[in-house]
Formats: structure tokens, C-alpha cells, sequence
């Protein structure tokens, strides 16, 4: 039933594996006992915590188990649309699999929730009833005194071995995160299960998927394979500085930041702009360069962390004595002819590509990225100290039917046209009324507000006013023309040289010991996958061989995020889930019409892999 020797052997075991938890548990031992009493009944027991009565523990759990449809939640999509054959898509969208079918092709299990215990056990010692598919769970309980009664319960070292599946535990918000992110990113199917209905547990489902909306958003392929280009470029150029780590300054706290973007309002807000120019630190992403220099208005920073090729478009017609006044900071893996523009790069983001260098072990920083460059600037900004932000131009969407972005953006008719086009997601806009917005504008909102909230956290006095004409962002204030006239002209020259000293001259290069790594291990593995897939004639093994390619990507270490998490890996996992969804005669037809595109694709993130030792 309850056993304190399961209860020891799991303690043993968190102290290889997680020792944080260990001690949380130590700590509060005592506590929870004294509060604790248990209430054996013939064949089943209740648990008192805390004057709070559960009752028919190993009852509640059978009728879980016997009712889990009800319990399990499935998140379905295919995903790829961009790039995907037609016919293809075509399927996947007319496919309707059945609650049944997704979890018996569920790969990776969120538990939401420990009590009433046996469940979990019931369920991972039945895995091939259930979960036939499983590879991975991961169980959430926030409850300190829940996760002690469930170490009392079930023996976890021996349940995960008997199982065949690797088993991890979290005990807090964070965790959960990242192994929600992992798993939306390597594997096909995933599924949750609520243990117990409460208002936080309904939170964290709300959160899970936003996660798998932002997971949805893929890097094209062509954008992964620039990371690696232009890093090697990058790390070449000799006006560049390293940002290694961040001690954020106090003092710099009340300096007022303006982050400009280059949404349509941009055009309406350059008169408020000019008044303040001289009492804010302004940082311009990278688009709404032109339109301020046009304007007589020279940002002191602008923001790059975009992989794409000829970013210097943007930059057409103005002259280099204006763009020499100004600091970029760059992420790592953004064009190097784009940041040499500027008066020195300063280099705050290297991503996964950071395990390549030599730096990397004196780098302390992790900058959050997003779907657009919003997302990283903002992730820098509030580690460097600021807590008063200003937007402009940070539409995320629009109010017109005609345009997208301001007068200076280049290209601006030819682009607005088909950003209008696609963006269907309507949204409230920040000064009333609706917007329209495309998915990873409005993916990028969604990231950003969480950002806010969790600068927040860390700074109560953080505000964000908001003046831009486009999509509210959730805890931002409407931006007035009251709010700015208290401004005061500040030291500029004072701030800069403070963040400037942030960032440190370094020689940097790629680790020899990474090309080994790529040239013996991940390089050979690829030349065998497809040689395999190109002679398999079986759809089974054809399957597994592609099972085993999204399996084998997991244990990659960082290299899961520079070869893999991108749209080529996307379309192999799209291809897997309507491969497991359709009839066998489909399957056949899929292998054989499908299969030189699926070496192509498998071939495209070979290349960004021969890319780091070229």
C-alpha cells in the first residue's frame, strides 16, 4: 500500500537524478508526517493532509484508469503546411483520428498530478494496452506532500525499467516547460493526463498549448543552414564584442527605453518620437531603421537576430556616417555584412550554436528568443537592468487592409500584400477596435506577454506602456501623450559606455573536438539513414527507421536544435504522423511516391550538419 522502504529506494534514486528535489523533500519530511495521517479500510485506504480528506485512494484510481479517455487530453495537428507536398497536406487535413488511435500512438506523456497514485503504476505496467507507443513521461506535482505519498506508492526506478520508458519528475513550472518544449519538438504524438482537476493544473493545460502553438512555428530550413554560415562569418569580423554575462544595473533602472518596431502606427508616432529622442534610450529593430534615420531620428541600438540572407536591404539609400553611430546588437548567427554596418556589433545571443565555440564555457547568459526579433530584444533588455519600456511601431498585426508595415520598410507594398493575405488570426487592438495578424506575429505576442509577466516576477515596478496602433499586449498600458511629458533629458553618452562594457574583444573559433563529432558520429549516422530508407521495402520498417531517426535525435545534446528544430525535421515528423494514421494501402503509396522527398529533406539537415565542419 504506503511502504517506507519504496519510499527509500526512491530517495536514493532522486539523489542521482535530482537532488534539488531531494533536499525539498528532506527538509519538509517532518512537517508533512506530522500533518499526514493515513486511514486503512479493508481493501483501500484515505489520506488526511492537512485536515483535507481523500478518500478510496486505490478506488479513484481504478475508475481513472477505467475511464481514460476522460482523463487524457490529446494535442493534434500535422503541423506542416509550408513547403509540404500538396497531396500530402491534402490527406493530413482531410484525416479525423479517433481519441483512441492518438493515444495509442502517443510517444510522450505529461502527468499532470500524482494523486491518487496507483494510476500512474496501473497504467505504465499495462503499456502496451494503453501507451504501446510510449517512450517518455514526465510527471508534474507541485504538491510537495503529494509527491512524498506518491514516493511512498510506487516504486519509480523499477516501474520505469519494467515499462521500458524514461520516466522524470517535476516539481515546479519551469521544469515542466522545458520538457513540454523537448517533447513538442522531437516527437509526434503527445498526450497529457490530468490526475486531478484544480485551477493550477487548468492553468498548466492553458499553457501547454500555447506551448504547442509557438512549437508549430518552425525555422526554414534554408534559415537553419545561414545559422552556421553566418556564424562562421560572424566570429571573423573584427569590430565584435562578446556578451559573456550580465550584472544588471541599478542604476539604469529608470532610464526610460523606447523599442521601436516597424508596424504601421510607426508613421503616425515619429512627431512623438522627435520630442523624445533625447530623454529615452531607443532601440530600433532591425526594420525600422530606414524609417527613423528618414526621420531625422538615429537610434542608439538597433536589433538583429535574424538569419536570413541580404538583411542589408533594409539599409538601402542611407549613408554609412549615420549607421556608424549607432551599436547593433547581433545574435551570433546573423548576416555578418549586416552587423558590420554599424559602429561595433555587440554579440548578446549564440542560441544552441554557442556548444560549438570556444567561449562556451565562459558564456552565462541565455537569452530568450521568440518568434520575431521583438522577443530576443526584449529578453536582453530587461537583463541588462530597464524596467521602463516604451513601444512604438510593436504592432503585431494590423487595423488596415492595405498595409503591414511603415512607409520606410522595404520592399513594403510587394511584402504587405502577402503578409495580408496570410494573416487570418483577428486579434483586439491596443486603442480598441480589431487587428489581423499571421500565426508567428501573433505566436510572438503570445511570448512577449509571457516575458512580461516573468520580468515582472523578478521586478515589480517593470512597466511596459504600449503606443503602438496595433494588437493589445496583455499587462501593457495604453500609451497617452501625458505619460511621456515627464521624461527629462538623460546621459546617453553614460548608458551606452555601461552596456558597451558589458561585452568583451575575445578570439573566437569552432571547437575542433565539435567537427570530430559531427564527422564521426552525426555525419555517418545520416549516410546510413538514408541508405536504408532507400532500400527498405517493408512500410514497417520503413516506419521504424523513421521512428528511430526521431528517437536518435533526442540524445544529440544541443545538436537537436541546430540540425533538427528546423521545417526539414517538421516535414519528417508530419510524413511519420499521417505514415501511423493511415490505412496500409495508403502507407505503401506514401513510401513509394514519397520516399525520394523524404531523402531530400533527411539530406537538407545533413547539409547543415556538413555545414559546421566545412
Amino acid at each position: 500500500m504506503l511502504d517506507k522502504k519504496v519510499l527509500m529506494n526512491n530517495l536514493v534514486l532522486l539523489k542521482k537524478v535530482n537532488s534539488k528535489l531531494l533536499d525539498i523533500l528532506v527538509k519538509n519530511i517532518d512537517k508533512i508526517e506530522k500533518n499526514l495521517e493515513i486511514l486503512l479500510k479493508d481493501e483501500d485506504f484515505d489520506v488526511v493532509l492537512n485536515s483535507v480528506r481523500f478518500e478510496n485512494i486505490r478506488q479513484k484510481a481504478e475508475k481513472k484508469v477505467r475511464e481514460l479517455e476522460k482523463s487524457i487530453g490529446v494535442i493534434w495537428t500535422h503541423t506542416m503546411k509550408i513547403n509540404y507536398p500538396e497531396e500530402l497536406i491534402n490527406l493530413a487535413d482531410n484525416l479525423n483520428p479517433s481519441k483512441e488511435k492518438l493515444i495509442q500512438n502517443t510517444e510522450a506523456l505529461i502527468v499532470m498530478g500524482t494523486i491518487p497514485f496507483f494510476h500512474i503504476e496501473r497504467l505504465l505496467k499495462n503499456k502496451e494496452k494503453y501507451f504501446p507507443s510510449l517512450k517518455q513521461v514526465i510527471i508534474y506535482e507541485p504538491r510537495i506532500e503529494f509527491i512524498y505519498l506518491f514516493l511512498l506508492s510506487v516504486d519509480i526506478d523499477k516501474l520505469a525499467k519494467e515499462a521500458r520508458v524514461n520516466l522524470t519528475f517535476s516539481y515546479n513550472r519551469e521544469t515542466l516547460v522545458q520538457h513540454m518544449l523537448l517533447y513538442f519538438t522531437i516527437f509526434s504524438f503527445v498526450s497529457y493526463l490530468k490526475s486531478y482537476e484544480d485551477t493550477h493544473i487548468k492553468e498548466i493545460e492553458k499553457e501547454m498549448i500555447k506551448l504547442y502553438e509557438i512549437k508549430t512555428v518552425t525555422i526554414p530550413y534554408e534559415h537553419a543552414l545561414l545559422r552556421v554560415k553566418h556564424l562562421k562569418d560572424m566570429i571573423g569580423l573584427p569590430n565584435v564584442r562578446y556578451l559573456l554575462s550580465i550584472k544588471p544595473f541599478k542604476d539604469i533602472k529608470d532610464t526610460p527605453v523606447v523599442i521601436v518596431g516597424s508596424g504601421p502606427s510607426l508613421d503616425e508616432s515619429i512627431e512623438t518620437l522627435k520630442k523624445i529622442k533625447d530623454k529615452a534610450v531607443i532601440v530600433a529593430l532591425t526594420t525600422a531603421v530606414k524609417t527613423l534615420i528618414q526621420n531625422g531620428i538615429v537610434p542608439d541600438f538597433t536589433v538583429i537576430a535574424d538569419a536570413q540572407k541580404n538583411m542589408v536591404r533594409f539599409l538601402e539609400g542611407l549613408k554609412e556616417e549615420e549607421l556608424k553611430k549607432m551599436y547593433i546588437f547581433s545574435a551570433i548567427f546573423t548576416e555578418a555584412q549586416f552587423t558590420a554596418k554599424f559602429k561595433e556589433g555587440l554579440v548578446f545571443n549564440y542560441g544552441q550554436l554557442k556548444h560549438l565555440l570556444n567561449i562556451r564555457d565562459k558564456i552565462k547568459v541565455d537569452i530568450e528568443s521568440g518568434a520575431t526579433v521583438l522577443n530576443t530584444a526584449f529578453s536582453l533588455l530587461t537583463q541588462i537592468g530597464f524596467s521602463k519600456f516604451y513601444l512604438f511601431g510593436v504592432d503585431l498585426g494590423t487595423k488596415y487592409r492595405d498595409r503591414f508595415h511603415a512607409s520606410g520598410y522595404t520592399g513594403r507594398l510587394e511584402v504587405d500584400k502577402e503578409v495580408i493575405e496570410k494573416s487570418e488570426i483577428e486579434l483586439e487592438g491596443n486603442y480598441g477596435g480589431t487587428v489581423i495578424t499571421r500565426k508567428d506575429y501573433y505566436i510572438s505576442k503570445i511570448i512577449f506577454e509571457e516575458q512580461i509577466r516573468k520580468a515582472r516576477q523578478q521586478n515589480k515596478k517593470l512597466t511596459v506602456y504600449n503606443f503602438s496602433d496595433g494588437a493589445k499586449i496583455e499587462d501593457t498600458q495604453t500609451g497617452y501623450e501625458e505619460i511621456i511629458k515627464h521624461l527629462k533629458k538623460i546621459n546617453k553618452k553614460s548608458v551606452i559606455k555601461k552596456i558597451r562594457g558589458m561585452f568583451k574583444k575575445e578570439d573566437v573559433y569552432i571547437l575542433e573536438s565539435e567537427k570530430n563529432y559531427v564527422e564521426k558520429e552525426i555525419l555517418p549516422y545520416f549516410d546510413l539513414l538514408m541508405k536504408n530508407l532507400s532500400e527498405v521495402s517493408d512500410v514497417s520498417q520503413f516506419i521504424g527507421l523513421l521512428e528511430s531517426f526521431e528517437l536518435w535525435s533526442i540524445y544529440r545534446k544541443f545538436y537537436s536544435d541546430i540540425i533538427f528544430n528546423n521545417e526539414a525535421f517538421a516535414k519528417i515528423q508530419t510524413t511519420l504522423k499521417i505514415l501511423k494514421l493511415v490505412d496500409e494501402d495508403k502507407k505503401r503509396y506514401i513510401m513509394e511516391h514519397y520516399r525520394n522527398y523524404i531523402l531530400e529533406v533527411i539530406n537538407q539537415m545533413k547539409l547543415i550538419a556538413q555545414e559546421i565542419v566545412t
